[in-house]
């Protein structure tokens, strides 16, 4: 049966933001974010383009390429890194290898060690602020005593919703299938190769083929880290027979000194070590790296420098740009008297102007201040605006206009109350059937915010179909007079002598 053994270490679990990436859709496997963050900035990189948060910083190495971040995960175990940003990167995930065997001895030399699964990609999106699993696989160690004792399988390699499979060991038996002959198969799938007879051993199956005879399988190029440069991840390892030894691709063991072991963060498989020790040789552990172009163009602010705005409201306009940018305000003399939306650019006095008694600093009724668009790279546009208040040519109005009572018929020779109720302070003239009501001209409305009453008080000296109206005078030269709708009333004549 397959023995699987792994070794994972893990993570200090501190903090740490380390250097890299712009990105943008989500992955899978969600973590909680780290709550502290430490900043570690890649060689060169002043400006802090490369700069990340993740939960263990061991085994990080980060690096800049012209405008690209590279960022390799190394050390085994899992952790979890957050993007400051939306990004879309390229990646590469890279299982554990498996070990090589000692063999069993008078009956077979020890086989090869299958290499991981590699998988690789570009244009996958990641979400600011949402951390994304990073597990990096074994290699399996070193194993078996020259008894039929089978390999030890590397570990699984998990990135986001990836998950890279380790390679597998032979399974160093006489009986079992595949037997002892046949090297370990790679993560993917690939066979070892098969001895056949006598006491060859066959190397390990490689993410990128199959093994041959006492020969490894190749692994997969790639050159995410150093762009024209490939590196060979997950080759099998070599089989042997007695001083016999088979070829492997880079990132495989060879049979029978310290190059038994493969190299750690190629995924290889390892080989039978007798000759430099009694084991078969440990698998190479994984890798993952994500690279990406950061942004550094700043955003475009599309809308006009200045604005235009009527009094007495608080809206004052909206800001735009060419790309998704959060909005502040930096600077300027009336600042301190406008907002701005972060998520949306929405403009609006704190205070909604008044065009007749300017409130803002400098020229009247013109509002000066700067904003700045951030986009999701953190670069900057500042721009500065001005908002001009125009004039609104005010009006007043009527809230109500009866005699008392609501009734619309009086009695001849008897006193009835008018009552006018308007909008602004004002002055209300009364007329009977267009003509001025003795003692009813230009009286005072009382009130406050928007209800003012003025009173006049009729006594009919006439009968029949009367109209009574009424005018309002704002006491302020720039608010419009109103006229109040007029009343038609029925006066009857009394119902007895005086």
């Amino acid at each position: 049966m397959d023995v699987l053994a792994s070794e994972r270490k893990s993570s200090t679990g501190f903090i740490f933001l380390v250097a890299s990436i712009v990105l943008s859709t989500s992955f899978g496997f969600i973590s909680s974010a780290p709550a502290i963050a430490v900043p570690v900035t890649a060689a060169g990189d002043s400006a802090g383009s490369c700069t990340q948060t993740v939960s263990d910083s061991s085994g990080i190495v980060v690096t800049k390429s012209g405008s690209d971040c590279i960022i390799q995960f190394k050390n085994t175990g899992s952790i979890t890194w957050t993007p400051t940003y939306n990004l879309s990167i390229k990646y590469l995930v890279v299982a554990g290898g498996a070990s090589g065997t000692r063999g069993y001895c008078g009956v077979f030399w020890g086989q090869g060690g299958g290499g991981g699964e590699v998988l690789t990609g570009t244009g996958l999106a990641v979400t600011a602020n949402v951390a994304v699993t990073v597990n990096v696989g074994a290699g399996a160690p070193r194993t078996g005593d020259c008894t039929e004792t089978p390999g030890s399988n590397g570990s699984n390699s998990v990135f986001s919703s990836f998950t890279a499979r380790g390679g597998k060991a032979s399974l160093n038996s006489r009986t079992s299938s595949p037997t002892g002959h046949w090297g370990g198969i790679s993560g993917n799938g690939n066979s070892g190769g098969n001895g056949a007879s006598g006491t060859r051993a066959g190397g390990g199956g490689g993410a990128g083929g199959i093994g041959t005879d006492l020969n490894a399988g190749p692994g997969v190029n790639s050159d995410i880290i150093t762009i024209g440069t490939n590196v060979m991840y997950g080759s099998g390892g070599a089989g042997r027979d007695g001083g016999v030894f088979g070829t492997t691709q880079s990132g495989g063991a060879t049979p029978g000194s310290s190059l038994c072991d493969a190299p750690d963060n190629q995924g290889g498989g390892g080989s039978d070590c007798y000759g430099h020790v009694t084991t078969g040789g440990k698998g190479g552990s994984g890798l993952i790296v994500v690279r990406y172009a950061f942004d550094i163009t700043a955003p475009t602010i599309t809308s006009s420098a200045n604005y235009s705005a009527q009094e007495n409201q608080t809206s004052a306009g909206t800001a735009t740009a060419n790309e998704s940018v959060s909005w502040s305000i930096i600077s300027g003399v009336d600042s301190a008297s406008v907002t701005i939306v972060s998520e949306t650019g929405v403009i609006t006095f704190n205070v909604a102007p008044d065009f007749e008694a300017p409130a803002d600093v400098g020229a009247p009724n013109v509002y000066n201040l700067t904003i700045r668009a951030t986009d999701l790279a953190g670069n900057t546009t500042d721009q500065a605006i001005t908002i001009t208040v125009t004039n609104v040519v005010d009006t007043s109005s009527f809230n109500s206009f009866s005699l008392a009572g609501g009734t619309t018929t009086a009695t001849f020779r008897t006193q009835i109350v008018i009552t006018a109720d308007v909008t602004v302070s004002a002055k209300i003239t009364f007329r009977l059937n267009g003509k001025i009501i003795p003692g009813c001209k230009n009286r005072t409305a009382v009130g406050s915010s928007s209800s003012y009453i003025s009173n006049c008080t009729w006594r009919p000296s006439r009968r029949g179909d009367l109209t009574i109206s009424a005018l309002a005078t704002p006491l302020s030269g720039s608010i419009t007079a109103s006229s109040a709708v007029p009343i038609s009333v029925w006066v009857f004549n009394r119902s007895s002598r005086r």
